[in-house]
């Protein structure tokens, strides 16, 4: 297994893995605050984002935007390589933002195939470059690098349609997912789903679990911690910030919070936030 991570600090964490995953493993799902973008060089990985799967093949980009509930999957016990960016907004100059990060918010995820021709491979390759700086221009160069990269994404998004993702012919989950999506801060019980969307519960477990790799329960508590960990940055306390997330017990916030994140409900940096399957 390769796994170089070139750059880390609080705003950016940069990373080129060749690797290979376990057969018939499950997809690894996780969510947090910062911006992804994947470049595929070598093998197919599947992602599920938000319910919805996406087949990546060598020179697919993935971008993702932060919040998002989403894991990967590889067919076939087949080796892969890929290089990642995750970034805050922050890295980005604030007269650049609007335009820069407007793709991702087009919609959870765009995917894009093919790309080999707009030439990413090189600024990925750049940014592998930034550890060898010296240390005070390590963080200039690599937020220099990444905007460089997101113009090109930028141009290639205007060029190039997004492909589509795999539909889910359940659509009874698709509904489940975008009523959590905006209600999992309220009161959530398989009881009230199994009535509203005429399904048994045993149903719903399962036909949820085949379409997003976990539990309604489990993906319920991922996006109340992820709503608790935005609403701390923004200075709220921990118990401010479990309660307006769902969480009616704290001691219940917080055992939740170490399983998922692997620490206890205190500042983050990027490295904390961003759980590499």
């Amino acid at each position: 297994m390769l796994d170089v991570t070139t750059f880390i600090n609080k705003d950016i964490f940069f990373h080129h893995t060749l690797e290979r995953d376990r057969p018939g493993s499950d997809y690894t799902l996780h969510c947090h605050d910062v911006y992804e973008i994947y470049l595929i060089t070598e093998g197919h990985i599947d992602y599920l984002i938000e319910g919805k799967r996406y087949s990546l093949s060598p020179q697919s980009l993935l971008l993702v935007r932060p919040g998002v509930l989403h894991g990967r999957k590889v067919p076939d016990n087949m080796a892969y390589q890929r290089y990642a960016v995750h970034f805050s907004a922050s890295a980005i100059e604030e007269r650049f933002r609007p335009m820069l990060l407007l793709p991702f918010h087009e919609k959870a995820a765009l995917h894009y195939k093919n790309t080999s021709v707009f030439g990413l491979l090189s600024f990925f390759e750049a940014l592998t470059l930034c550890s060898a700086l010296p240390e005070d221009l390590q963080y200039e160069a690599a937020c220099a690098g990444i905007q460089s990269l997101l113009f090109h994404i930028c141009n290639m998004c205007r060029c190039n349609k997004s492909a589509r993702p795999y539909q889910n012919p359940a659509s009874t989950v698709s509904k489940i997912i975008a009523h959590l999506s905006g209600h999992f801060a309220e009161p959530v019980t398989l009881d009230r789903l199994s009535e509203q969307f005429y399904v048994s519960k045993h149903h719903l477990n399962k036909i949820f679990k085949e379409a997003t790799g976990t539990t309604v329960m489990e993906y319920v508590i991922r996006k109340r911690i992820h709503k608790a960990r935005t609403l701390m940055a923004q200075g709220q306390s921990a118990a401010e910030a479990a309660a307006e997330s769902g969480f009616g017990d704290y001691s219940v916030f917080y055992k939740a919070f170490v399983r998922v994140c692997g620490h206890s409900p205190t500042g983050k940096t990027i490295s904390d936030s961003v759980n590499m399957p």
